[in-house]
């Protein structure tokens, strides 16, 4: 018989399906069908026993959301009773080695099917996804506010960045995603394409790359001179640990396709035949490879914007520019690509304090 506990926790499981389709446009279609065949205990418990994170997981953290992970409901005081402690410590294993904060707990005097005395949190409960939801820290929340309070302070900090920008561009950016009126919505695929005001692009895309592209942080049209439209593509980071990743998960066919891809994307800007795109820089890798697609592929003059905040001290992140010099020096090293290469104006570093 199910247990009051274990309805709970479905329901739990079912809600971070929705959040994450409506908070972050990202419908995690695998786990809801484990959903269907196991049940929400017997999904988590499937995935706790694999070897590795699954895809689902790896989409939340480029996302900055691994509080909708199912890691970090298993270490919820509320569900401690429902998995064994060899099973909580997988779940916090997973969520320290991606960077989320998790404190680890102290030994329960319950037994192994609870978690008293444990300082971590509980996920937040499912919200009403008709009320946009601001991210709770970083850089996902720094560029939320910059962009629908003060947008104007980042244009002009991209304009005086980009000699090329500057040239181009007939009018300040206008920025599409994260949107308030949208849930702070961020995009992929077809999406970003649509969001963009490019949706006649998605089935060249789709030949380029597979399903499960890069969620961009940050989406905007650039007006250009003399009817020209232009676009940025925005990443940003507030720590050092968001630089690195697991590399690239993908496997079949989609590994295969994105390995092509990078592949001609390396040889065509003369990168080092020997760097290692699909490694823990992947994440770099797969937006050139997007820059490439849009510039080249598709004629579409388009910007990557790398947006470092400074002075995040709330996540530990780098307090001064000079901080950051050095994961990014190994980013460029990592990745081989030569000065000067044919999209090199194309890609914008800037620095912002938080405090903005």
């Amino acid at each position: 018989m199910t247990s009051t506990l274990e309805r709970e926790f479905q329901e739990a499981m079912v809600a971070i399906c929705e959040r994450a389709t409506w908070e972050c446009g990202y419908n995690p279609r695998d786990f809801r069908r484990m959903i269907f065949d196991h049940g929400g205990l017997g999904a988590a418990r499937i995935l706790l026993r694999t070897n590795r994170v699954s895809d689902g997981f790896v989409r939340l953290w480029e996302l900055k959301r691994l509080d909708l992970t199912v890691e970090a409901h298993v270490l919820s005081p509320r569900f401690a009773a429902l998995f064994t402690e060899e099973e909580r410590r997988t779940a916090r294993r997973r969520l320290q080695d991606y960077g989320y904060p998790v404190p680890e707990s102290a030994p329960s005097a319950d037994g192994p099917g609870t978690q008293a005395g444990t300082n971590m949190v509980a996920p937040a409960a499912a919200t009403d996804t008709a009320t946009p939801q601001t991210t709770n820290r970083g850089s996902q929340r720094h560029l939320q506010r910059l962009v629908n309070d003060n947008p104007e302070v980042l244009n002009c900090l991209l304009l005086s960045a980009s000699e090329s920008l500057r040239a181009f561009a007939g009018a300040h950016p206008r920025w599409v995603s994260p949107l308030k009126a949208e849930g702070y919505r961020e995009y992929q695929d077809a999406a970003f394409l649509e969001a963009l005001g490019l949706p006649d692009l998605a089935p060249r895309l789709a030949e380029f790359w597979p399903s499960g592209g890069p969620v961009w942080d940050g989406l905007a049209q650039v007006p250009g001179r003399h009817g020209a439209r232009g676009v940025l593509l925005l990443e940003a980071k507030s720590r050092l640990k968001e630089v690195v990743g697991p590399g690239c998960q993908a496997g079949g066919e989609s590994l295969e396709r994105i390995r092509q891809s990078l592949e001609h994307v390396k040889a065509v800007l003369g990168a080092d035949p020997e760097a290692n795109w699909l490694g823990e820089y992947y994440q770099a890798a797969n937006r050139i490879a997007h820059l490439y697609f849009l510039n080249v592929v598709a004629q579409v003059p388009s910007w990557l914007v790398n947006l470092y905040f400074v002075g995040d001290r709330e996540q530990s992140g780098p307090q001064t520019v000079a901080e950051w010099q050095p994961c990014l020096l190994a980013v460029e090293k990592a990745l081989g690509l030569p000065p000067g290469h044919l999209l090199a104006g194309r890609v914008i570093t800037a620095f912002l304090p938080v405090t903005v």
